[in-house]
């Protein structure tokens, strides 16, 4: 008779291979993806469907739903602060803790949890949990929602620095999406902590140039367009409004894309490709683009967060132009490497010196290098395979 430990996973990401952190664990987890029991989103816009595994459970927990109905009585800025004040988060967490709790009874102290919290509210949840039942956890830390860029200095508040810290300390293993996040942790917290993020399978050589001379520059960009990448993206529109270049991006959320993008006839919207097939899509194109805000509301994710295109970008036949600020941590990895093209402020003739040097041979020769480099010493499926390792020997024993 199988007597093993049940195996759970928390966190607010869909843990389904499309999007962002959910490509990166099912690339980290393998095959042992199918051997967790059970899936707990403890937030879901109420839009979305809700989230459905093929062979574990799923606990999924939409937010509440009445913002809409509140808009006839309140106008939309009173409804959206009385909806998703703390109050009513507050609610919320509770409601998700009972419901887990009720599904899952005594069952959960002798369960073995992946969490991936990175905002109040998962880490309420899981705090909840935890201190009634006392279950061992790994927690994989992909963005972290709660600090903030104030005045030249990172700052938590006092009730989101006890909660995290709590957190980190009672982990039987922290991982990090990254080197800066780690550094961080370590000084902020005393924790020690593995990096861990998306890693590239391998590096092909570079596509044959098209050396057609006077045709626009084709670039790509595959994945989510919002508030990370938006204000990076426009440091295309001269090039894009004066035929210089033109752009195809593969979105599940064209909707959140710039007004000033969607009328431009140099750029087509295209549905998405599945990640297993970016490699091949992209040898169409000149060049790829890795956007990365420039905001200082944003800094938490640009300073902190190696995005899952990064590898997709480190394994591509094409060049890459990373658009983003000097402090950006995949800016760091991509000057360290020689990997990309890097744009780190909003000059146009940054752009089109870089444009330029994607149809150079020997530019491309230098970059291939580079991201043989970083493949070697960052980002391989080897490297990230060991860390886990470590998680994993306890977690699929």
């Amino acid at each position: 008779m199988n007597t093993r430990n049940k195996i759970g996973f928390i966190s607010e990401i869909s843990a389904q291979p499309h999007i962002g952190g959910g490509v990166t664990l099912n690339k980290i987890l393998g095959d042992n993806f199918a051997k967790i029991d059970w899936f707990c989103k403890t937030i879901h816009f109420p839009s979305e469907k809700p989230v459905v595994y093929e062979r574990a459970t799923s606990f999924c927990f939409p937010y509440w739903g009445f913002e809409q109905k509140l808009r006839k009585f309140l106008g939309c800025r009173l409804a959206y602060y009385f909806a998703h004040g703390e109050m009513c988060q507050n609610f919320h967490r509770k409601f998700v803790t009972k419901s887990v709790e009720a599904a899952l009874g005594n069952e959960l102290s002798e369960t073995k949890i992946l969490t991936s919290p990175n905002s109040r509210h998962a880490f309420s949840v899981i705090d909840a949990l935890w201190r009634k039942h006392r279950f061992n956890y790994v927690t994989w830390i992909m963005d972290d929602h709660m600090v903030k860029w104030k005045s030249g200095e990172w700052v938590y508040d006092a009730q989101n620095f006890k909660l995290l810290q709590t957190h980190l300390l009672n982990a039987r293993v922290v991982y990090v999406i990254s080197d800066a996040m780690g550094q961080f942790y370590k000084e902020k917290f005393g924790v020690e902590s593995h990096v861990l993020f998306s890693p590239c399978e391998m590096v092909p050589k570079p596509a044959v140039l098209n050396q057609e001379q006077g045709r626009p520059y084709r670039l790509v960009y595959f994945g989510s367009v919002g508030r990370w990448q938006n204000d990076a993206l426009e440091f295309l529109l001269p090039s894009l409004n004066s035929g210089l270049a033109e752009i195809d991006i593969y979105t599940r959320s064209p909707e959140l894309l710039p007004e000033s993008f969607r009328a431009l006839p140099t750029c087509r919207i295209c549905e998405p490709v599945p990640p297993s097939s970016i490699t091949q899509k992209s040898s169409e194109y000149d060049a790829m683009l890795l956007p990365v805000s420039f905001k200082d509301e944003l800094k938490n994710m640009s300073y902190f967060n190696v995005a899952t295109k990064f590898s997709d970008c480190i394994g591509a036949q094409i060049p890459t132009i990373i658009i983003g600020p000097e402090d950006s941590i995949m800016v760091k990895h991509a000057r360290e490497y020689g990997a990309f093209f890097v744009i780190d402020a909003n000059d146009p003739s940054k752009i089109e010196d870089a444009l330029a040097k994607t149809r150079d041979p020997v530019q491309q020769t230098k970059l291939y290098g580079g991201r043989v480099r970083a493949n070697l010493n960052l980002c391989s499926k080897l490297i990230m395979d060991d860390r886990w390792k470590i998680a994993a020997d306890w977690l699929f024993e």
